[in-house]
């Protein structure tokens, strides 16, 4: 399921660097686009996926519904903190 979260986020972000060069009147150069990309890509990992995936609340209640569940979102957060 994050995949799937990660896969639109990724999609968002080219969206972004879009509009920004519109906003800027500029175009970015592949460089440029690429250090865009994985900066706001690893920003919004952490907003909107990692910080979702560590809250105490979401672990305890994972923790009260499956032994291995809390493993797993342990993983799938670190792997993408990467």
């Amino acid at each position: 399921m994050s995949g799937r979260f990660d896969s639109l986020l990724s999609q968002q972000v080219e969206l972004n660097i879009e509009s920004l060069q519109k906003a800027t009147g500029r175009a970015f150069t592949d460089r440029e686009r690429a250090d865009i990309r994985e900066n706001t890509q690893r920003a919004y990992r952490w907003t909107f996926l990692v910080s979702g995936l560590e809250h105490p609340n979401f672990v305890k209640i994972v923790g009260e519904l499956t032994k291995e569940g809390q493993g797993k979102i342990k993983a799938v957060a670190r792997s993408l903190s990467a």
